[in-house]
């Protein structure tokens, strides 16, 4: 595969690769309404545990009551979200640890 690039529409570079996905999902009809659906439920919920992590600190149930989310859903998206290198566990606060966000270097 070459390193080839070729300017897009807003003037930034756009790979061969991008070009060659966007084909393929042209033939395949696209991403489904429920698929976008489900991506933009998820894109919602990193928000809300973003904004309520900028005030500090936090453990997974205080968190799902700050953003009235299932204990459950919270944890799920806080591991992705440690996985993913954007928060770190803070210390620990009773039986659960707290997390943070990852300061920017």
């Amino acid at each position: 595969m070459s390193d080839k690039k070729e300017a897009g529409t807003n003037g930034h570079a756009k790979s061969e690769g991008a070009a060659s996905i966007k084909v393929l999902r042209d033939r395949h009809g696209g991403m489904s309404a429920e698929m976008k659906e489900y991506y933009k439920e998820l894109n919602n919920i990193r928000k809300l545990l973003f904004d309520a992590l900028k005030s500090g600190p936090m453990t997974v149930p205080e968190l799902a009551r700050k953003c009235s989310l299932k204990s459950e859903t919270t944890m799920w998206h806080v591991m992705a979200m440690r996985r993913y290198g954007e928060v770190v566990e803070d210390k620990i606060q009773g039986d659960y640890y707290s997390y943070r966000l990852k300061e920017a270097h």
